[in-house]
């Protein structure tokens, strides 16, 4: 589908960051509906955080108990 310059209506071609004729920067085109945000991003990154660290907090304080008890 074609697209048209905001300011000067001119016909452009997919893909352009400038139009050709008067040289106004275009939008981009929007990207995948169904990509994460940013903030989405975050939220997943520390959800996914939450169950990696806690196997190994726990294997930690496991080792550390069994030091103490080894050593006591």
């Amino acid at each position: 589908m074609p697209t048209f310059c905001p300011k000067c209506n001119a016909m452009l071609p997919d893909g352009l960051e400038k139009c050709p004729r008067c040289g106004t920067k275009l939008p981009k085109a929007p990207g995948d509906p169904n990509a994460l945000t940013p903030q989405e991003w975050r939220v997943l990154l520390l959800e996914a955080y939450k169950f990696a660290l806690l196997p190994v907090g726990l294997a930690f304080l496991l080792g550390i108990i069994c030091l103490i008890l080894l050593y006591v």
